[in-house]
């Protein structure tokens, strides 16, 4: 703050409010500049992550035609593993909720070991697991 402001000032009072006001004005613009290189941020990051999911479904596809082709799965019993692990998390929604994979398995009521859920039987110590439907 200058002198010079102050110098034809008689109301004092006025005069702090009107600086504090010129730096709240001021901190706000700031503000208001950082969040705009934020922004600009989170768009340049939406595109990086739009373009993997784009070169992740490429992947997919291909490994999928892959697969059919030499006869390794057939389409249908490929479709039908698919909805299956889509109800694992309990929604047919056509995506894999976070934490389905824990949620569709078993544990072990003797060793606790995690199994699949179509599992009858534990992968550790082979005995029969409880039916869950």
């Amino acid at each position: 703050m200058s002198v010079w402001k102050y110098l034809f000032d008689s109301e004092w009072l006025q005069r702090s409010d009107i600086d504090r006001l010129e730096e709240r004005s001021n901190g706000i613009s700031d503000q208001l500049r950082r969040s705009r290189g934020k922004t600009r941020d989170l768009a340049t990051w939406t595109a990086e992550l739009q373009e993997e999911i784009a070169r992740l479904t490429l992947v997919n596809e291909t490994l999928l035609r892959l697969l059919v082709e030499k006869g390794v799965v057939e389409q249908g019993e490929f479709r039908a593993l698919l909805v299956a692990v889509d109800e694992e998390d309990g929604v047919r929604d056509g995506k894999l909720t976070r934490g389905a994979a824990l949620r569709g398995r078993i544990s072990c009521a003797w060793c606790k070991t995690q199994n699949d859920r179509g599992a009858k039987f534990c992968a550790s110590c082979h005995k029969p697991l409880p039916r869950i439907r």
